[in-house]
């Protein structure tokens, strides 16, 4: 008993600085994460010449056959390839398109193989003149 307790202050001590190291990693990898996070909803809307692609996605939710929830997902896609997401409720979601329809009137609208091909190839080319 006396050898545990001769060396418990030395395992509390040691836990305690793993748990300090962990907290400032995990605190790193955050601020990274967040900076890099530069296209956003935001960022969009106040740079909407840089939008080239918008298109929506419904995910509905069913496990075993019944409807439990869904989400709407509207996908921005920028001229240099980059790209972000919007998740809005189903109900939302015509509205939502529509109003970026008006703030985004030189973007290409709607999903296709054809749309993300060009995309892939050169953003450029989804731009409306």
């Amino acid at each position: 008993m006396s050898r545990f307790i001769s060396f418990y202050p030395y395992f509390t001590l040691a836990a305690a600085v793993i748990l300090l190291l962990i907290g400032f990693i995990l605190a790193a990898i955050r601020i990274v994460a967040l900076s890099e996070k530069k296209y956003s909803v935001s960022y969009a809307i106040h740079h909407s010449h840089e939008v080239v692609w918008v298109y929506s996605y419904l995910v509905i939710y069913r496990p075993f056959g019944i409807r439990f929830f869904s989400n709407a997902l509207i996908y921005f896609h920028f001229i240099n390839g980059k790209s972000t997401t919007l998740r809005v409720p189903e109900k939302e979601l015509n509205l939502a398109m529509k109003h970026l329809n008006t703030i985004f009137p030189n973007a290409t609208f709607g999903y296709s193989i054809d749309k993300e091909q060009l995309f892939k190839a050169n953003p450029a080319l989804l731009m409306k003149v």
